[in-house]
């Protein structure tokens, strides 16, 4: 392999300690036999012993991230039997459980789209099962009062 020779500095060129000639950083030994030695890396360490670090903590993105899946894909997790509420709930939990092991939570439009694989979509049981689905997969807010005498309503006196 023939070796380039500059004539000035520059970029890509280093310098023979030896002939002080000019040639390329790539090359590992100059036309005259110096051979160059590749620069050691600098160590970091001290006559001090080194701090004990903390781990850092390992991020999950599961632990704070999911998918919601509206419309699914595929065939469905379970298989539905029957439509009556008890059966309905059942099938939901076991595709509820499911998601949570793939960290996908699915919408109530995703199991209602999945019933469609086992019942017509213009049905009245799929009318029945959407019903069922919308009870069991919406929140309910249960508010009372501990003192129901003091609640008044609109339009009541309070004529002493």
């Amino acid at each position: 392999m023939e070796i380039k020779i500059h004539d000035a500095p520059g970029r890509g060129k280093k310098q023979c300690p030896q002939c002080k000639l000019y040639i390329g950083v790539r090359n590992r030994v100059c036309v005259c036999g110096h051979e160059f030695i590749a620069a050691q890396k600098k160590s970091t360490s001290t006559a001090q012993a080194p701090e004990k670090q903390e781990p850092k903590p390992v991020f999950n993105r599961k632990d704070f991230f999911s998918t919601t899946i509206s419309t699914p894909a595929g065939k469905c997790p379970a298989n539905l039997a029957d439509t009556d509420y008890e059966t309905v709930e059942e099938w939901a939990e076991k595709i509820i459980r499911h998601g949570e092991a793939k960290n996908v939570v699915y919408a109530v439009s995703a199991l209602k789209y999945w019933s469609r694989q086992f019942y017509d979509v213009f049905s009245e049981e799929y009318k029945l099962i959407a019903q069922h689905l919308n009870e069991i997969m919406t929140p309910t807010l249960e508010v009372g009062y501990e003192d129901d005498e003091d609640v008044t309503t609109e339009g009541e006196d309070d004529a002493d």
